[in-house]
C-alpha cells in the first residue's frame, strides 16, 4: 500500500470519528472537542495532498495546510485536558495563547518566499510511489514550532499528573485516557523530529487521539451533573420553557412547552408571536414580572387548562439576555382542590341546614 492510500485511510477513519463525535454531540460538551473533530479530517486531507502534490506549488500548499492544523490540534488538546482536569484558564491568558498559535502560524504562511520556518525548500526528487521529496533547511521559526508543541505537551502531562495527584473531582480513567492520547502524541512528534522519514507519524497519532476522545467525551457527559440533571429535568419532566428577548421577541422553547402552547411550533424566532390570544397572555406575565423583577407564581386559564407560570430573567452568564418563562399545567391539582373546596362549601350548607333545622325543632318545642 503506497503512502498516499495509507493517507487516504487515515482521512476516511478521521470522518468516521468526526461524524460519530457530531451525531453525539451535545450542547454541554466544550468547543475545544469540535475544533479537534474539525481539524483532524484537515490535518488528514493535507498530508493526502501532500503525497498527491504534482510540483513545489502544491507541496508547499498542502505543508501549510498540515501546519495550521498541527498548531491548533495541540493547542485544543491542551485545552481540552486542562478543562477535563477541572482547571480553567482565565479567557484573557486563553486569548493570548491563541494569538500566539496565530503568531506563529503566519511564519508558516512565509514558506517559499521568506526564509523565517524553512531557509530553502527545494524537490530533491521522488519516492518509490512517485511523491515529491523535499530539501528543507529549517528557519528560526521552525524551531519555535517545535517549542510550541513540546510545551504545550510539557502543560498537558504536567496538569494530568497534578490532577492525578491533587485534584480528587478529575476522572482516573479519563486522565489514564489523555496520559496516553499524549504519549502517542510525544512518540509522534520526536519521530518527526529525530528520525524521520517520508511517512508522517503525526497523521495516525491525532486519529488515535481522536478516537480515545470519542471515549472521553461519552464519559465527560456523565460526570457532569449539572447539566445531565438539569437535561433530564427538561426532558422528563412536566414544566415547559420558553424565552424571549427585551423587545419580547420569541427566542425558542422546549418540547414541553410546544406540548402545552401548541401555537408555539409556528412561531417565528426574533420576531413577537403572530397569535393574537397567546401574545397577550405573555405580554400580561412579562408585564406583572416587570412591575418589580419578582418572580411569582401565576395561575392562568388558557386553552382550557390553568397553567402555573413563573417569569425570570434570562441569564447569559452573568448578563441578562431576556425573559425566561416557566409554564406548567397544573389543571389537575386546581381542579382537584377546586372539588375539595365545593365538598367543603356543601358539608358548611348542609351543617348549615341542619343547624336550622335543629333551632327550628327547638322553637316548636318551646
Amino acid at each position: 500500500m503506497s503512502i498516499l492510500h495509507i493517507y487516504l485511510l487515515l482521512f476516511g477513519i478521521s470522518l468516521i470519528c468526526s461524524g460519530i463525535y457530531f451525531w453525539r454531540w451535545h450542547k454541554h460538551i466544550d468547543i475545544a472537542y469540535t475544533m479537534m473533530y474539525l481539524l483532524t479530517p484537515l490535518l488528514t486531507i493535507g498530508y493526502v495532498f501532500m503525497a498527491a502534490a504534482g510540483d513545489l506549488g502544491e507541496m508547499l500548499m498542502a505543508v501549510r495546510i498540515v501546519y495550521l492544523c498541527a498548531i491548533f490540534l495541540e493547542l485544543v488538546m491542551t485545552l481540552n485536558i486542562l478543562s477535563l482536569c477541572k482547571i480553567r484558564l482565565p479567557k484573557a491568558v486563553t486569548f493570548a495563547i491563541t494569538v500566539c498559535g496565530c503568531l506563529l502560524y503566519m511564519g508558516v504562511l512565509t514558506i517559499g518566499r521568506y526564509p523565517y520556518f524553512y531557509k530553502n525548500v527545494s524537490i530533491r526528487g521522488t519516492n518509490a510511489d512517485g511523491m515529491l521529496l523535499l530539501d528543507k533547511e529549517y528557519g528560526f521559526m521552525h524551531t519555535l514550532f517545535y517549542v510550541w508543541i513540546f510545551t504545550l505537551i510539557f502543560i498537558s502531562l504536567g496538569v494530568l499528573i497534578y490532577a492525578r495527584c491533587k485534584i480528587p473531582e478529575a476522572s482516573i480513567k479519563i486522565t489514564s485516557l489523555l496520559l496516553l492520547t499524549e504519549v502517542v502524541t510525544v512518540f509522534a512528534h520526536s519521530y518527526g523530529k529525530y528520525i524521520g522519514g517520508e511517512f508522517e507519524m503525526a497523521a495516525p497519532s491525532f486519529i488515535i487521539s481522536g478516537i480515545i476522545y470519542l471515549i472521553i467525551v461519552d464519559k465527560t457527559c456523565l460526570y457532569d451533573v449539572d447539566d445531565t440533571v438539569i437535561d433530564t429535568l427538561i426532558e422528563q419532566g412536566s414544566t415547559g420553557y420558553l424565552t424571549f428577548d427585551f423587545s419580547h421577541n420569541y427566542l425558542g422553547s422546549t418540547v414541553m412547552a410546544k406540548k402545552l402552547l401548541p401555537q408555539l411550533k409556528v412561531a417565528q424566532v426574533d420576531k413577537p408571536l403572530k397569535n393574537t390570544e397567546l401574545h397577550d397572555k405573555v405580554e400580561e406575565w412579562l408585564a406583572d414580572f416587570n412591575k418589580d423583577e419578582v418572580s411569582r407564581d401565576l395561575y392562568d386559564k388558557y386553552n382550557g387548562r390553568i397553567y402555573l407560570v413563573r417569569v425570570r430573567y434570562l441569564y447569559d452568564g452573568i448578563r441578562k439576555r431576556g425573559y425566561q418563562i416557566e409554564i406548567f399545567d397544573d389543571t389537575s391539582h386546581r381542579e382537584y382542590l377546586a372539588s375539595i373546596e365545593a365538598y367543603n362549601q356543601n358539608l358548611k350548607e348542609e351543617l348549615a341546614k341542619k343547624n336550622r333545622l335543629i333551632e327550628e325543632l327547638r322553637e316548636k318545642n318551646h
